[in-house]
C-alpha cells in the first residue's frame, strides 16, 4: 500500500494558470499541462514505471515540465503535440514494467481552455 502511494504521489501534478486569448486564428502564447492523470496499478515497480512512461513523453514533446507554453496557432500546437505523443507511445510497449500490473492515462491538456489535447490508456499486459 505504501509503494501505491508513493506511486500516486509521484503523478500528482502542478497546475498553471495563464490569462491569453486562446482565439484559434492568432499566434498565442497557450500553457499545457501533462502527465498521467489517472493509474490504477500496483507492484513494487510502480513509481518507476510512471517515472520512465513520463520521461518518454516529456523527451517527445521537448518539455522537462508538467507544464509548459508554446506559441502559435493553437491548431498547429496541438496538431504538433498529438505528433510527438503518439511517438512516445508507441514506446511505452518496450518498457520493463517488473510487476507493475494495472493501467494509466497519460493526457495533454490546454489550460487556456481546458480541452484535452491528447489523452492514452495503456493496460499493462499481465
Amino acid at each position: 500500500m505504501k509503494m501505491m502511494f508513493m506511486a500516486m504521489a509521484a503523478v500528482v501534478m502542478t497546475i498553471g494558470f495563464a490569462a491569453c486569448s486562446s482565439n484559434d486564428d492568432n499566434d498565442t502564447q497557450l500553457i499545457y499541462q501533462k502527465g498521467i492523470f489517472a493509474m490504477k496499478a500496483s507492484g513494487t515497480d510502480a513509481a518507476r514505471v510512471v517515472g520512465e512512461v513520463s520521461d518518454l513523453y516529456s523527451n517527445a514533446l521537448g518539455k522537462p515540465s508538467e507544464a509548459f507554453t508554446l506559441s502559435g496557432s493553437q491548431s498547429d500546437n496541438e496538431s504538433n503535440i498529438r505528433s510527438a505523443c503518439k511517438s512516445a507511445e508507441a514506446k511505452i510497449p518496450n518498457i520493463d514494467f517488473g510487476n507493475c500490473k494495472g493501467s494509466f492515462t497519460y493526457s495533454v491538456k490546454c489550460i487556456n481552455n481546458n480541452k484535452i489535447v491528447y489523452t492514452f490508456t495503456y493496460t499493462i499486459p499481465e
